[in-house]
């Protein structure tokens, strides 16, 4: 199973995730139809570093008498995001995202798929502390909980497909496992799922 259970843990042994963060990130890709993946469900892990791409807009110049108007026009391109995701080598998401890429760049027949059906959506979600949830695990006998965490804020990610996959280098000289997997998407469109739930009471 590739989904991440974010657990106490957190799968950190042998990570550099920081536990004692007030929020960690995780995202979500659905798949395209396209693959034609005997899999329903979505490619989801933790994420290392996200560096947020810029979302602006141009503007079309409208000259009246002598006055010039700048009016809002189209959302420029989006840039690349380039992100490390965690836990990817031992599990499904390396196999799924290797049919991805090579649906979208296919090495062997030079043929790519159509646009239309090699991209995907995403989403890319906070998670905070559950504090209530942490709070309920001090009374009498209560059950451990595993869902030490919320999800918070989120943004969708329309049209993505990705650019570029390589996994880490391999150092055998180390005891951690080889579990990283560096990955640039390509996105059409980025913004916040909810403007009114920007903010998460813990």
């Amino acid at each position: 199973m590739s989904r991440v259970n974010y657990n106490n843990t957190w799968a950190s042994q042998g990570s550099d995730l920081d536990q004692q963060r007030q929020d960690l990130f995780k995202c979500t890709i659905s798949l395209p139809q396209g693959l034609n993946l005997d899999w329903t469900e979505n490619v989801e892990f933790a994420v290392d570093s996200w560096p947020f791409p810029s979302r602006s807009v141009g503007t079309i110049t409208t000259k009246y008498l002598q006055q010039t108007n700048h009016s809002p026009g189209a959302d420029t391109a989006t840039s690349s995001i380039s992100v490390v995701l965690k836990y990817a080598i031992s599990q499904r998401t390396l196999e799924v995202l290797e049919k991805w890429h090579h649906l979208v760049t296919n090495p062997r027949t030079g043929g790519t798929g159509l646009a239309s059906a090699i991209k995907g959506r995403g989403l890319f979600t906070w998670l905070v502390p559950n504090m209530a949830r942490q709070f309920a695990d001090l009374k009498k006998d209560a059950e451990p909980s595993r869902l030490t965490l919320k999800e918070g804020m989120a943004y969708v990610m329309e049209g993505v497909f990705p650019l570029e996959i390589k996994p880490s280098d391999g150092d055998m000289k180390s005891g951690t496992t080889h579990t990283m997997l560096n990955l640039t998407l390509s996105v059409d469109r980025y913004y916040p799922k909810s403007l009114n739930e920007m903010v998460v009471k813990v």
